[in-house]
């Protein structure tokens, strides 16, 4: 299994707005430059599928598998041959919210999707925290 993770602290956005932003499915294409669309029926919870496009990449079932609100919320993507888990946690510090991220994949065509996806989600993944939690600052105020 391959693993990342990735932390930073943002200032004035709580713990429950940046965990609503995320579990707002729908609304990931606003954030993600990745992602060309998402489709989910129905409220966000644990044992929920929706559909994810990727950009130049084919639409893949997601399954919501973390639903704790407003600290965590997680997925994971089947892919051929192996998935795809993403955890975030959202956690009140004195310094502001602690968003913390853990990208893992597994599976016996894991190392190959890590070297087609999970390299580059990694690479993305401080940009696009950042504009995630600047898409959030705008939205609270």
């Amino acid at each position: 299994m391959w693993k990342y993770e990735y932390n930073t602290t943002v200032k004035g956005i709580d713990a429950k707005s940046l965990w609503e932003a995320r579990s707002d499915v729908s609304n990931w294409s606003k954030w993600d430059s990745d992602i060309e669309w998402t489709k989910i029926e129905g409220e966000v919870s644990v044992g929920k599928e929706f559909v994810l496009k990727p950009k130049g990449g084919f639409a893949c079932k997601v399954l919501i598998t973390e639903a704790e609100k407003p600290f965590v919320f997680g997925d994971v993507t089947y892919l051929p041959g192996a998935k795809m888990k993403f955890l975030h946690f959202f956690k009140p510090s004195p310094e502001g919210t602690e968003i913390k991220v853990e990208l893992s994949i597994s599976g016996p065509l894991g190392f190959l999707w890590k070297k087609i996806i999970g390299e580059e989600q990694a690479k993305g993944m401080e940009e696009e925290i950042r504009q995630f939690s600047e898409l959030v600052r705008k939205e609270i105020r």
